[in-house]
């Protein structure tokens, strides 16, 4: 492929405020530049005026992790405390999107207000009176009629605040603000070594590193001064002998001509050493728009729709097969985990975005076979040969038509809309004879009836499309359908055909409101995930008991649980035999006056000890302890969710051997966390089985999150101390307490922690006690490195 194929612009992914390098080379003298910038010297009028600095270079230079590396200063933090924003602009630019997302980092949740000008309203009351720092990471409009409302608004901050705006348009720059642009240049070859050495050397020793500098520093020169290459080439180097880093320096596949900027050189490193299974999935991700976020599973169903893998075994293996390819392709920095500040503690749903620069590579290399079109007219006629093909759609005035109908060849068709105010373009998919992939979520106005012609169909995607009242009858024809999609739509009945799905491998149907199943479902032997199943007392509707048969089954998230019915139906569901089982959420229906009937309920449904993680909400039993709960020495995740904690004590969970993430959410009744919470048996109770004892409590645990009203007392275990044989959390990295309003204490042993991130919001006594040396719990997290507190 030559670069006349090639005709896409460039785009910079979302940003998050983490910085994927804990060291940033190159950039000390341009991040004090900026400093300088964003201080108040209170020597002029100008400079206690609001200030927009404007950061310009090109595609992979750093910005954005200069950028970030000035959001996370403690000077800064400290300067703008409480009131740091960074917002991923990119294209379209959407005043009423930055608004949005500005209004939920301020006050930590998504604004309610519906339409563009109340939300408008609502950002300029949401800034008024406040010196705030806002970063604007890569800003491509030229448009000063574009630009103009936001900077109005924004004049409505305190004196003193300050915009830093990322992007590799000069022109940007020099209408947002000329005076105070930073230009930012290439990186010297000895910070594109320092960067690619510290990612490729991790985990050597000294004589290896020695052993491999020479060469490494010759490979450091194909950066060609980006952080990016330098990044790619030392996640490509850090797995490779010293013969294979010769072979990286020495192959000569430098062939295409005039690639821009020659961004792609490291990524066709790293794109060639792939073996052909993962350059074809990571070929995939070039159908789906700029800046789209990955969901892993959903991704990984979709690659296994394409008939991508081929298990040696048996069908149960794609799956595992699918997984490592994405680890693979996550490792070699093809796609970037994603990460928010607020609240995202559960870890089972992972997602992340392709880099515009790695996305753009992914066009580059498939551009005869994957096509991405926008559509704006008013009017398009698709007529390409693609053999995958996506369709942004862009608000119009008259609906057009789409018209993809005989494209034989097809094998994917997915349909975005990049504004939730876009109509659905009545779309003809007849003779689509091949398609495997058919994602229409969205505004979709009706599912036309001949979607069972579809034979060779492997998923179907048909959330958010809330026009949408049922399935047709025909749905039941899709014998070859692996994946079914129905989130959030406005359906209220999966259907009796569904249940002729014999390959049916993931069932997602997660609404606002209950959904009446098809006691069909029961019978769907392939089924490995199931959610969002409600149960029903009605005999003619999916029941609890009907879950007996569906032995394969990997993720469950059950609700509606816990009426009399469920009594004598929970023993006949046999959790406690599906070996398959990882990931499970129950929900539970019902008050105080159900509580003997929760117990019994959750008692009953007792998993394997294989289950990973594991969801129980809205659960009103007097005791939390069931018989089971100890013997899932394999749960990684434990969430509680909205559960009435009767009880004064929790099951000793600081004696799971491998929890990584506990989340204890809207915990109504819980007053104290103490000893028995950790593991520490301070009655005479009978001993737990000595396969959990430890020298450490809570040994693996990483994310904690709190969210008790009731909760006044949190205690560590008496005569502990800091340098004694007993480990409480060590291995704890984020911390989150929210309107834990009785709250005033914290527990000793935090300050043995290695603590990174500490969240404290609506929990007025404990922000008092934390404040920075003067609370009395001060030195418990003066180690902490990100403090976070909030009214």
């Amino acid at each position: 492929m030559t670069s006349s194929d090639v005709n896409v612009q460039l785009k910079l992914p979302d940003t998050t405020s983490f910085l994927d390098v804990p060291v940033v080379y190159g950039q000390d003298n341009y991040k004090k530049t900026l400093i300088d910038q964003l201080r108040l010297s209170g020597s002029s009028h100008e400079d206690m005026e609001l200030k927009f600095i404007p950061t310009v270079g090109m595609g992979g230079i750093g910005k954005t992790t200069l950028a970030k590396n000035i959001f996370n200063d403690g000077e800064v933090k400290t300067c703008f405390k409480g009131q740091r924003i960074l917002v991923c602009v990119s294209q379209p630019f959407e005043i009423v999107k930055i608004a949005k997302e500005i209004i939920e980092q301020l006050i930590g949740q998504t604004p309610t207000v519906v339409g563009s000008e109340a939300l408008i309203q609502r950002f300029h009351e949401s800034i008024k009176g406040k010196k705030f720092l806002l970063v604007l990471d890569d800003v491509w409009t030229t448009r000063n009629n574009e630009w103009a409302p936001l900077e109005q608004v924004l004049w409505s901050g305190a004196a003193g605040s300050r915009v830093v705006v990322t992007t590799r348009n000069e022109k940007v720059a020099k209408m947002i603000g000329r005076m105070h642009m930073i230009c930012l240049n290439k990186l010297s070859e000895a910070d594109c070594w320092s960067l690619l050495s510290k990612i490729a050397f991790y985990g050597k020793t000294e004589q290896e590193r020695e052993a491999f500098a020479k060469i490494g520093k010759k490979v450091a020169r194909k950066c060609n001064g980006l952080s990016l290459a330098a990044k790619t080439l030392g996640s490509l180097l850090r797995v490779k002998k010293i013969e294979e880093w010769l072979d990286v320096l020495e192959r000569d596949i430098w062939d295409l001509e005039n690639v821009k900027e020659d961004l792609f050189n490291p990524l066709l490193l790293s794109y060639y050493d792939l073996p052909s299974v993962e350059r074809r999935c990571f070929s995939y991700c070039a159908i789906f728009p700029r800046d789209y976020e990955f969901d892993r599973d959903d991704l990984i169903q979709q690659w296994i729709a394409q008939g991508y893998f081929k298990p040696k075994k048996n069908e149960q293996e794609v799956e595992l097969l699918g997984q490592i390819c994405f680890e693979n392709l996550a490792e070699r920095s093809f796609f970037q985990a994603t990460e928010y500040e607020h609240d995202n503690w559960n870890r089972s749903n992972i997602s992340c975005k392709m880099h515009d620069i790695v996305h753009y590579f992914a066009q580059y290399l498939t551009m005869k076979e994957y096509s991405a079109v926008s559509v704006f007219d008013t009017e398009k006629r698709v007529d390409l040969n693609a053999r995958h093909l996506s369709l942004t759609i862009s608000p119009v005035i008259n609906v057009p038509t789409i018209s993809i109908s005989n494209k034989t060849s097809l094998h994917s068709l997915m349909v975005f809309y990049n504004s939730s105010n876009t109509y659905m373009f009545p779309i003809q998919f007849l003779n689509l004879t091949r398609l495997r992939t058919l994602s229409l979520s969205g505004p979709l106005m009706e599912l036309p009836t001949n979607i069972g012609d579809l034979i060779h169909l492997r998923y179907l995607n048909l959330s958010y499309a809330n026009n949408i009242m049922q399935l047709p009858p025909t749905i039941g024809n899709l014998l070859n359908l692996q994946t079914l999609r129905l989130f959030w739509c406005s359906i209220t009945i999966i259907p009796e055909e569904v249940g002729k799905l014999i390959n049916l491998r993931h069932l997602y149907a997660i609404q606002g409101g209950d959904l009446t199943w098809s006691k069909s479902i029961g019978e769907l032997r392939s089924l490995q995930t199931l959610k969002k199943v409600h149960i029903s007392p009605k005999s003619e509707n999916f029941q609890l008991r009907d879950f007996r048969n569906l032995n394969g089954l990997r993720k469950i998230y059950v609700t509606g649980l816990g009426i009399e019915e469920h009594l004598e139906e929970a023993e006949e569901a046999k959790f406690h035999k599906k070996s398959a089982l990882v990931d499970l959420a129950m929900e539970f229906y019902g008050d105080d006056t159900k509580m003997e009937t929760h117990e019994i309920v959750l008692e009953t449904l007792g998993p394997h000890e294989n289950l990973q993680s594991l969801v129980i909400a809205r659960y009103c039993g007097r005791s939390f302890s069931p018989s089971w709960m100890m013997s899932l020495v394999n749960l990684r995740e434990l969430a509680l969710q909205g559960c009435h904690m009767y009880e004064t004590s929790f099951p000793p969970l600081g004696k799971f051997p491998c929890l990584e993430s506990l989340d204890i959410v809207g915990s109504y009744g819980l007053k104290k966390l103490g000893p028995e919470f950790l593991g520490v048996e301070t009655d005479n109770r009978a001993s737990y089985p000595s396969k959990f004892t430890s020298r450490a409590l809570f040994p693996k645990l990483k994310l904690l999150s709190i969210h008790a009203p009731s909760l006044c007392e949190w205690v560590g275990v008496p005569g502990w101390k800091v340098n004694g044989p007993l480990k409480i959390m060590p291995r704890l990295e984020s911390l989150l307490l929210r309107q834990c309003r009785s709250l005033k204490s914290l527990p000793d042993f935090l300050e043995s922690t290695p603590l990174e991130r500490l969240i404290i919001k609506y929990s007025p006594a404990l922000q008092e006690s934390c404040q920075e040396k003067t609370g009395q719990d001060w030195h418990k997290i003066r180690h902490v490195p990100n403090i976070h507190l909030s009214r």
